[in-house]
């Protein structure tokens, strides 16, 4: 009881679909080959996950208490305090060149037969003293330069902490939003389904064309991708919040739960 153009309407509706279906497998063929590479397996194996998709809760701290975190936890981190604290010996070293140097020395030798003092026994024992009345300035110039590197690796891990701050609040933020856009998405796809629900009836009643229902059913769409990219969203930032702690590990809530 419809006329040829709503026919048309819908088929053109439903090929788009299967283009979309298309792209998704593809897209999907892909990420297992991705998973597989990065696994260091066959690039041939497939992979399916045990479990579906689904909403998960995480509680992170505070943003300050996640900074702390990372200060202490990020090896990369310490890393850099290891190379400062190197640097700090260097310098050492070099303010100790300054200082004169104590040698001690001694010989013995015998010409007895047999073991003892008896004999051909000669033996000589002192210590002297070194010190530079001049070295051109190569001491105070070495001083110097490994002052600057100092001051230098000291700025390193200062600007280093600043990004690892800026890092832990970027993947926090980027959590929170993830979290708030669930659940305006899971509202976004009752209000949608119940829309389709009525655009259906009043189709069906003759009181609407199929160009607004095809509409709506495509509203209904979005908001479900909508929905299952936030929760995407949420799995996948959250565990860059730990990422960029520098805690996560395979006991983490984001692998575990």
């Amino acid at each position: 009881m419809v006329v040829e153009s709503d026919l048309l309407s819908a088929q053109v509706a439903t090929a788009a679909r299967k283009q979309e279906l298309i792209a998704a497998q593809n897209a999907l063929s892909f990420a297992r080959t991705q998973l597989a590479l990065a696994v260091g397996v066959s690039s041939g194996t497939l992979f399916e996950p045990r479990d579906a998709l689904s909403e998960r809760a995480f509680s992170p701290a505070s943003v300050a208490e996640l900074e702390a975190v990372a200060i202490d936890k990020r090896p990369d981190l310490k890393q850099i305090g290891l190379e400062q604290r190197a640097q700090d010996k260097s310098i050492s070293a070099a303010k100790g060149a300054f200082a004169p140097r104590l040698n001690a020395f001694g010989s013995w030798q015998t010409d007895s037969p047999s073991p003892g003092w008896n004999g051909g026994n000669n033996w000589i024992a002192g210590a002297e003293l070194q010190f530079d009345l001049f070295d051109g300035g190569g001491k105070r110039a070495n001083l110097a330069m490994q002052k600057a590197m100092q001051e230098k690796a000291v700025a390193m891990r200062d600007n280093f902490r600043d990004q690892i701050r800026l890092q832990v609040r970027k993947a926090y933020y980027d959590y929170e939003a993830a979290r708030q856009q669930v659940d305006v998405a899971r509202t976004a796809v009752a209000q949608a389904e119940e829309s389709l629900r009525i655009n259906q009836n009043r189709y069906d009643g003759g009181l609407t064309t199929i160009s607004n229902l095809l509409g709506v059913q495509e509203a209904a769409q979005r908001a479900k991708a909508d929905y299952w990219q936030a929760v995407y969203r949420v799995q996948t930032s959250y565990a860059g919040v730990e990422l960029a702690t520098g805690t996560i590990s395979p006991s983490s809530p984001v692998v575990t739960q």
